[in-house]
């Protein structure tokens, strides 16, 4: 699976700016400790917030979202690796992003096989997809709330083919991520995540190939639009609120 950095990092790279409303607020932590299920869940969605924050340079916040990170590993049986140490090491390096992300991405696959070592590979596997779905909202909804008239037509169109390709870049994840939990014994939120992931799976075999292949030809007169992805902003959303 890409590092929960990856997504953030393809976003600022593409042009996109910051947007401060589109992450995770911090308010619901203490209810996401109440099941296991949903601490990993939001465990994942925060790793990404915290990569997004760290991109653009946010380094007080993303030291907020990495302690509510710690908040949550701590539910699901990893929190030993989110140690003094860790926490010192990420103040030591708020003014340089690179190493934030670097230690977020490090951290993370170190919770990871802390619980697989421990035989929760469910927990790991609902980390994943947390991680998955907070980078897809953050994509898609970069695109759908892009401002009108931020840039000129020809440099818009782009930045958002840019943010497109972000998207389309993550069909493999997805795809093995559905895989994974597959691989795990059934149980009510499997099988629930399964059944959500593989609507993303039937929107990329349809709408998004399509997309991608008008990008692929594009001979310089097609222009995209947050009406194309219509369907999968409306089901991530709906998904992440979930």
């Amino acid at each position: 699976m890409p590092p929960p950095t990856e997504v953030p990092f393809l976003l600022k790279e593409s042009g996109a700016d910051f947007n401060p409303k589109l992450i995770n607020s911090l308010a619901q932590v203490d209810a996401y400790t109440t099941t296991r299920d949903k601490a990993a869940l939001n465990a994942g969605v925060y790793a990404t917030d915290i990569g997004y924050l760290s991109s653009y340079e946010q380094v007080e916040n993303a030291l907020d979202y990495l302690e509510a990170c710690q908040k949550l590993a701590e539910s699901i049986g990893a929190g030993s690796v989110f140690n003094v140490e860790l926490m010192s090491k990420f103040e030591q390096n708020l003014d340089n992003p690179d190493s934030l992300m670097g230690i977020v991405n490090t951290v993370m696959l170190d919770a990871e096989q802390n619980l697989e070592n421990s035989d929760k590979l469910t927990s790991v596997a609902l980390t994943l997809v947390g991680s998955y779905i907070e980078g897809m909202y953050l994509a898609t909804q970069v695109i759908d709330t892009y401002p009108d008239d931020l840039l000129p037509g020809d440099a818009k169109n782009i930045v958002l083919q840019n943010l497109m390709k972000v998207i389309l870049e993550q069909e493999q994840p997805l795809l093995d991520v559905i895989a994974l939990m597959k691989d795990l014994e059934e149980d009510e939120t499997i099988d629930l995540m399964i059944e959500e992931l593989n609507i993303l799976r039937i929107l990329y075999q349809d709408d998004l190939r399509k997309i991608s292949e008008k990008i692929e030809e594009n001979d310089g007169t097609f222009q995209v639009t947050p009406d194309m992805l219509k369907d999968i902003i409306i089901e991530v959303k709906r998904i992440r609120d979930n």
